[in-house]
């Protein structure tokens, strides 16, 4: 069967979900615009400002990158690896596998490739309410989630290409090094800081000024950019300076201090696992992709 040949209904339903998609995005996009901007039917002059400050930053934005398209391949009966979701992880063992030509790997995903308005930074939100997200909520707890129904939050999880990191906010943290040691004494083997932190730094092609260089790899697939950092966000950091705390990076081991957000996004876009790890190989001759399968 070809990995890109679908029954006709299935065909059918993809282009509505691929329609649909797009006008829930645009719709809720205009609903984040309206929020941030106060009544739409009362615009101040700031407001007006502030209107054609986020215009201007989408048009200033470069062109979207190529979407991810899925050669037509056959599928074999057999394969050495078969890995189930084409997530953050998935993605990138999917990769990593087929480095090595002689070992056949099939990589199986319940969604699709996101649009190119997926790329756009500031709509997570909507595609969270879209099909690109299995809709989970949390378990019901007396204290948290005092707000939502039955105290259940919604807790999004990626149904596509590159999974959550398809639909998160890009925010590039990779925890406290003590975290990792803490992992290793309990009784898990290479799992301490100064273990996983050459694949950090294997993975990574960081263009982050504000960075410690020795915690911070060039060259990889997954790039890391300093998020854009509005006049308030820098107010805040000096805020932080005046009380006496370092400008620092919170991916190094020097975590107490003020930074701007560090991002998984290339020249402004959304970089995740899918268009950093896998789309780049996806004409290996040695890997298969196979997208709405279960």
């Amino acid at each position: 069967m070809l990995a890109t040949s679908y029954p006709s209904a299935r065909v059918t339903n993809f282009h509505t979900h691929q329609k649909s998609v797009w006008v829930t995005i645009f719709c809720t996009s205009i609903i984040q615009v309206a929020s941030v901007l106060g009544h739409i039917t009362n615009l101040t002059e700031i407001s007006l400002q502030q209107l054609e400050y986020v215009t201007r930053l989408v048009e200033d934005l470069p062109p979207p990158n190529p979407p991810i398209t899925i050669p037509p391949k056959i599928i074999d009966s057999e394969y050495d690896f078969i890995i189930v979701g084409a997530g953050s992880a998935g993605s990138v063992v999917a990769n990593r596998l087929s480095e090595i030509a002689s070992w056949k790997v099939l990589l199986l995903e319940a969604g699709y490739p996101t649009t190119n308005v997926g790329q756009h930074p500031t709509l997570p939100m909507g595609l969270q309410l879209t099909e690109y997200n299995w809709g989970f909520t949390s378990e019901p707890q007396k204290n948290i989630c005092l707000a939502a129904e039955k105290h259940r939050c919604p807790w999004p999880r990626g149904r596509a290409l590159g999974g959550s990191s398809a639909i998160n906010y890009m925010v590039y943290v990779r925890g406290n090094p003590d975290d990792y040691n803490r992992w290793a004494a309990q009784g898990n083997p290479g799992w301490s800081y100064e273990e996983v932190l050459p694949y950090f730094l294997k993975s990574e092609d960081a263009n982050i000024p504000l960075s410690d260089p020795n915690y911070h790899g060039t060259g990889g697939y997954q790039s890391t950019e300093s998020f854009y950092t509005t006049e308030l966000g820098n107010a805040f950091i000096q805020a932080g300076q005046e009380l006496g705390y370092p400008l620092t990076d919170y991916n190094s081991p020097q975590q107490i201090g003020f930074s701007p957000f560090q991002a998984t996004t290339r020249f402004g876009r959304r970089a995740s696992t899918a268009t950093s790890f896998l789309q780049p190989v996806l004409n290996r001759e040695n890997l298969d992709v196979l997208t709405g399968a279960r």
